[in-house]
């Protein structure tokens, strides 16, 4: 690749990029500078010194669906499950919160890392450069570092993205995140690849040259930076262009069909405002058509990219000698956030609440049931409440009704935990807890203790007074049977024995309670 003569590093250096970026061997020739094979994905690098691990998590495609991965991707997870062949999601990226923005058939769809759905969005048709209005699944999405933008584009899907004929095909625009907004309020411009380098501009390719532009919102204005006839002598097309987070580097793909590789440059000036310098190319790789998406880790310590076995993560992006390493087999399009891999969390399914069984009175124990959990928690807590305050030190699962809670609504609050689960508090029906009636004065039995003759029941004095009244008759302790009312005939077989009667008083939100009255004998 003699065409990197013209950078500032030194050619034997670029020389032995084509090689030894991918592990292999390169002659160190100023003339040649050619690019060796890459290593087998599967070789070991042992010999290499232990790297930290990259910052923040990438974003990327595998199996129609959305995944997720940590800086060295020793931790992946997907995402979405729902995506499939004709149905699948594509260009992902995602905030420095951890929001994820990607495409699905007409849609934008926006979401957390766990694939908790926070809206969806369906872009009207953009009208490019050549007057013809463009429509269907978006090619590109990118969301702003801040989450509150989303950039993305159409092209025109019977043109080759990267072509001599295709420079006008493409148009990109913005909506708010969390709402669809008309594409004039943010500008559009008549580029592709929109790559975020703040908040309030994007880096985009394409044009007559092929050349990288920056577009500043809100306007239709765009700064040409350069093309990459400015750079070299035997110039090509630009395309896929990233800046890192901080500044300081900027890869794309260079070339077009098998010809396509990787170029990463030395950021010369801010590229924040205005119009930096051209950048200074420092490193390449070799050629293959399935070669796209270079994406930084935020502290450009690393350099992550899409290749045909997969995604490839290579450290020292600075040292071009480092290699590279397949990390994410059947990966694409990722995408480096500086945002954590956060741990998935679950919720719990609860189908029966917690309830609360028992005599509701003072003295009694009630006893907390958890109730259905799905799945079941590892731990439960308890609170018990009266009338909705906490009762200091009830936290187990059975609770003794204290004479003060007479009168009072008892619940208790089940609390499930799980690794991996939030935590979730269930709340039981309340109980009311009876109070309890003062009886001044006993029943009584009044009348002719003979056979034949009746006798009659005085309830007493109750306070409150119940609202109703049930008696039973006793012989010597026994209940007499059908004898229930408040007056009780006498019968023979009584004669020697004892009969009494006992009061039974009820009202809502008293407790029931039962008064016998003092016994008398039936004459023989």
């Amino acid at each position: 690749m003699n065409h990197l003569r013209r950078a500032t590093t030194s050619v034997i250096t670029l020389a032995l990029l084509g090689g030894l970026l991918f592990g292999g061997t390169a002659a160190a020739s100023e003339t040649t500078g050619g690019s060796a094979a890459r290593p087998d994905p599967t070789a070991a690098t042992a010999a290499l010194a232990p790297l930290a691990t990259a910052p923040g998590s990438i974003v990327y495609i595998k199996d129609h669906n959305i995944w997720i991965a940590n800086g060295d991707a020793s931790v992946r997870r997907a995402v979405t499950t729902d995506g499939r062949a004709g149905a699948g999601y594509g260009s992902p990226s995602m905030s420095d919160a951890g929001v994820i923005a990607a495409a699905k058939g007409a849609t934008i769809v926006r979401m957390k890392q766990d694939g908790t759905v926070l809206n969806r969005m369906d872009p009207p048709a953009l009208v490019n450069r050549n007057g013809v209005a463009l429509d269907g699944t978006p090619a590109d999405v990118a969301i702003a570092p801040n989450g509150a933008l989303i950039a993305y584009t159409f092209v025109d899907p019977s043109c080759s993205p990267v072509g001599p004929y295709c420079w006008a095909n493409g148009v990109t625009a913005y909506t708010a995140a969390d709402r669809l907004t008309a594409a004039a309020q943010y500008g559009v411009s008549y580029f592709q690849n929109p790559s975020w380098v703040n908040n309030r501009r994007t880096l985009q390719d394409g044009g007559f040259d092929w050349q990288l532009n920056f577009h500043d919102i809100p306007n239709d204005v765009f700064n040409f930076w350069f093309a990459d006839r400015d750079m070299f002598e035997d110039p090509s097309y630009l395309s896929d262009a990233v800046i890192s987070r901080d500044g300081t580097l900027m890869a794309a793909v260079r070339g077009v069909g098998d010809g396509r590789h990787f170029q990463w440059y030395e950021m010369v000036g801010d590229p924040a405002e205005g119009t930096p310098q051209m950048p200074t190319p420092i490193c390449y790789t070799d050629q293959n058509a399935g070669y796209a998406g270079p994406t930084f880790a935020p502290d450009s310590s690393a350099l992550a990219t899409q290749e045909p076995e997969g995604i490839w993560i290579k450290p020292l992006p600075r040292d071009c000698t480092y290699p590279s390493a397949l990390k994410i087999p059947g990966g694409t399009e990722p995408f480096w956030s500086a945002a954590t891999l956060q741990t998935p969390v679950k919720t719990f399914s609860v189908t029966r609440a917690s309830s609360v069984s028992g005599t509701p009175k003072a003295g009694s124990t009630l006893t907390a049931t958890t109730g259905s959990w799905t799945p079941a928690a590892t731990t439960y807590r308890y609170q018990w409440k009266a009338d909705g305050k906490a009762i200091a030190g009830a936290t187990g699962r059975t609770f003794t009704v204290r004479t003060a809670d007479r009168g009072r609504l008892i619940t208790v609050t089940v609390t499930g935990s799980r690794s991996g689960y939030t935590t979730k508090a269930v709340a039981s029906a309340g109980v009311r807890i009876n109070k309890d009636f003062a009886v001044a004065k006993l029943p009584a039995v009044s009348g002719n203790p003979k056979a034949g003759k009746v006798l009659s029941a005085s309830v007493g004095r109750w306070s409150p007074a119940p609202t109703k009244y049930r008696y039973q008759w006793k012989r010597d302790g026994r209940a007499i049977t059908g004898a229930t009312s408040k007056n009780y005939q006498v019968k023979s077989n009584d004669r020697g024995h004892t009969v009494t009667v006992t009061v039974t008083g009820s009202r809502t939100g008293y407790t029931t309670r039962a008064v016998t009255a003092k016994t008398v004998r039936i004459a023989k």
